[in-house]
């Protein structure tokens, strides 16, 4: 099956325009803007994917999550990494407000198109905005989404927003009642601050895994970490 698909994508996408775009981001698989109007009308025609319910030719879904998973690992980490940043730059081009209504889904294409500073600005407002809905388990997926690109970051004007991640999953964990995945996630902290030599950083996360251990503690770990 994969080997037919794989030969209907290649028999379509010959000599198409960079707009191929594959949006892995939403649970109905959505195939956002492929190629052409024309070009997209032509795949439909070959049964892969069908017309979204935005209506006319703004949005299509794949078929099947197979052929979505076959058309996307056809492509190249280079050309998937492009394709991604398209996607978040057309979907702040014709939505300004997207990065406040979906920061989550510009955090995720960010995210696969390397871009480690707007991914984590997005991914640290999708958490932040989880976390003021009551939605923990999402909160705590977008700070660590937001947290895994940290590391990457240059700059001191980072500092204050990576602290503001730590917090977050550390207190949407706790809110959760994960609370010895709460004090790890401060641990982490500590050492993230230890490593950068943040000394601000470091005191706060002290401050909040005494917090947490007190809330409940190891045994053996009353006296610290």
């Amino acid at each position: 099956m994969r080997a037919v698909i794989k030969t209907a994508f290649a028999r379509l996408t010959e000599g198409w325009i960079a707009r191929d775009v594959f949006n892995r981001s939403t649970s109905h698989s959505r195939a956002v803007g492929i190629a052409t109007t024309f070009k997209a009308k032509t795949i439909a025609a070959d049964s892969l994917i069908r017309a979204g319910e935005v209506g006319g030719d703004l949005e299509y879904h794949f078929k099947h999550s197979l052929i979505q998973e076959t058309a996307y690992g056809t492509l190249l980490r280079e050309r998937r990494m492009a394709l991604h940043q398209y996607v978040a730059e057309a979907i702040l081009r014709l939505n300004p407000e997207a990065g406040v209504h979906q920061p989550a889904v510009l955090a995720f294409h960010y995210y696969r198109a390397g871009d480690a500073e707007r991914a984590f600005r997005f991914a640290l407002s999708a958490g932040d905005q989880a976390r003021r809905n009551y939605a923990h388990q999402e909160a705590i997926a977008n700070y660590d989404l937001a947290l895994s690109v940290a590391d990457r970051l240059k700059g001191a004007e980072f500092g204050p927003q990576i602290r503001a991640a730590f917090r977050g999953k550390g207190s949407a964990l706790e809110i959760s009642g994960e609370h010895l995945a709460a004090q790890d996630a401060f641990r982490a902290m500590r050492s993230f601050a230890a490593a950068k030599g943040d000394a601000a950083m470091e005191a706060e996360a002290l401050n909040q895994l005494a917090v947490a251990l007190r809330t409940i503690p190891r045994s053996g770990e009353i006296g610290g970490p």
